[in-house]
């Protein structure tokens, strides 16, 4: 696991707001710069989606069908049955599906969640949450008519037959004719002036294609069904910068953030800058 973003929210705050305004600057600053760093943290582990391969629809005319397929994708790859299975919906999707009268009607086992909080709660293996930092993929354009061909056990195809300059985009996902399953982009590509270029996709095919056509599966919104081993997060302390007047090192709940201030006498203010260490990647796709 490389530990490769650093997270960083800095502030101004003046003499005048410490002396008359801040009631409480832990909650009116603090809080509220780790909240920043804690919304771009999660859009940074939303954007995972594009490492997984494995995609269900949602449906035209929402069913609970369409969360029991993500229920069956995980048993099929073997993802453990406990507590640590999760279903992160973004707001339209959550919207669509909350309303199910199966989902409705779990207050009939003892909750009234779902109707009253507008929360689905544990839902078919899953624990079930809202999060609007779902992210939306826009596809590649391949044009033409591609087709792929490599062999058995191949993470690379080569593509041929698609439109001069066309493209796949990373997290695209796509068919292969005459082969089971989907896989999913890992690198974009642009296609050369016949069409044709070497693509990286994941899984490794499972048997040798010979100039089979590819399609593109159209996605946008990218939920997320997981087991939380599917991923990693790491993070790591900063030292405390030399030459600074205050810089401390606070941890909470194994995350680290560096917490420095430094007074700019000219505009009469601290400048109060909190910076962390992170890195995050997927583990094992199969897992979500």
């Amino acid at each position: 696991l490389l530990l490769d973003k650093i997270l960083h929210v800095s502030l101004a705050v003046t003499s005048k707001e410490m002396a008359l305004d801040i009631k409480d600057s832990a909650e009116q600053f603090i809080q509220a710069a780790m909240q920043a760093q804690a919304q771009k943290l999660d859009e940074l582990l939303a954007g995972l989606y594009v490492d997984i391969p494995y995609s269900k629809a949602v449906g035209g005319t929402p069913a609970i069908g369409d969360i029991q397929a993500l229920n069956e994708q995980l048993n099929t790859n073997k993802a453990p049955r406990d507590r640590d299975r999760h279903l992160v919906l973004g707001p339209v999707t959550e919207s669509k599906y909350i309303v199910l009268d199966q989902v409705i009607g779990l207050d009939k086992s003892g909750s009234t969640e779902a109707l009253r909080n507008a929360s689905m709660g544990r839902l078919l293996t899953m624990e079930s949450w809202m999060d609007q930092n779902i992210a939306t993929h826009t596809n590649g354009v391949p044009g033409g008519s591609p087709t792929a061909s490599g062999a058995s056990g191949a993470t690379a195809v080569t593509i041929a037959s698609g439109g001069n300059g066309g493209t796949f985009k990373k997290g695209d996902i796509i068919t292969i004719a005459t082969i089971a399953g989907q896989f999913v982009v890992t690198a974009d590509l642009t296609l050369d002036g016949s069409g044709g270029g070497t693509l990286n996709i994941y899984p490794a095919l499972p048997e040798a294609a010979s100039t089979d056509a590819v399609t593109l599966v159209a996605t946008g919104v990218n939920n997320l069904a997981f087991h939380r081993k599917a991923f990693a997060l790491g993070t790591a302390p900063l030292m405390p910068p030399m030459g600074t007047p205050f810089a401390d090192v606070v941890s909470f709940n194994g995350i680290s953030a560096r917490v420095t201030a430094q007074w700019d006498n000219q505009a009469k203010s601290d400048t109060v800058s909190i910076d962390a260490l992170y890195g995050l990647k997927t583990v094992l796709p199969e897992l979500a």
